[in-house]
């Protein structure tokens, strides 16, 4: 069911990057297949640095090192 409510419920994103950009340091970075996040998160907070790195030419992200991250972080919440 939560996977439903993601894809059918509004997320009210410029209002939630408002609140969130009100209270913590303003830097976004979108993990997403393209930039649509970071460039709404730009617009919508003046002075917030964003970051899309996986929104251009990712031929240089190998099996490997996604590996690596994955490794990371399933670390990080043991």
């Amino acid at each position: 069911m939560a996977l439903a409510d993601c894809v059918i419920k509004p997320v009210h994103l410029p209002e939630t990057l408002r609140d969130v950009g009100a209270h913590t340091p303003t830097t976004f970075i979108d993990l997403g297949a393209g930039d649509t996040l970071a460039r709404c998160a730009a617009a919508t907070i003046p002075g917030a640095r964003t970051i899309a790195p996986l929104a251009g030419d990712i031929s240089w992200l190998t099996g490997a090192e996604v590996q690596q991250a994955v490794d990371a972080g399933s670390r990080q919440r043991s």
